[in-house]
């Protein structure tokens, strides 16, 4: 019996699930266009429900396509906008739309940590300089603006970390997306309190 990968990809403006032999060629492929939410000028959002069910829904449609049993599927590959956030609460229910790595909500943090010093501090442990739509900026803007959403959550993901904790019901980042957040130590490769 073959076998086959599979790749889902949560990118800025769609949701798209591939699926290959293990030569690398494309035996499927499935996407669905996701609407922005644009609650105030600058503010780019996702509702976190309909992105788990658009994911579903290209998974689906890529193995209808395909003829594959999901069971011949050797390994499943996660990628999406890099940073943003999608906070969820211990069950993993979202406690807020997902917010989209061209959101500016947090420009005032990243410009404030700059000319204050901080960004210079934590460019040491983080070799990140400071943007708009890293968690460094999105979580303090939350504290500030949406006290009650931040005391909802228990957890705070990227979009990757969110569609692996649906398929999987693990809570778990990895560096790759996670050191760009502005918070993870790239030296010892664990979120670090000082950052926080």
């Amino acid at each position: 019996m073959a076998k086959y990968l599979m790749g889902i990809d949560n990118g800025g403006t769609s949701i798209k699930c591939a699926i290959f032999d293990l030569q690398g060629n494309e035996i499927a492929v499935a996407s669905r266009w996701v609407d922005m939410i644009i609650p105030r000028p600058g503010m780019t959002e996702r509702d976190a429900n309909t992105v788990w069910q658009f994911n579903i829904g290209v998974i689906r449609e890529a193995l209808e396509k395909s003829g594959i049993q999901p069971q011949d599927i050797l390994g499943l590959g996660l990628t999406g906008y890099g940073n943003g956030i999608c906070l969820v609460d211990g069950q993993g229910q979202p406690t807020d739309n997902c917010i989209v790595s061209t959101d500016n909500r947090g420009v005032k943090y990243a410009e404030f940590y700059a000319q204050n010093g901080v960004e210079e501090q934590a460019f040491a442990l983080t070799h990140q300089t400071l943007w708009s739509a890293q968690p460094a900026a999105l979580l303090p803007w939350y504290r500030d603006h949406a006290p009650d959403v931040l005391q909802k959550s228990t957890y705070a993901l990227g979009i990757k970390d969110y569609i692996r904790m649906k398929l999987t019901g693990v809570f778990s980042c990895e560096p790759t997306e996670s050191s760009s957040w502005g918070l993870m130590n790239i030296h010892t490769l664990n979120f670090d309190l000082r950052l926080f």
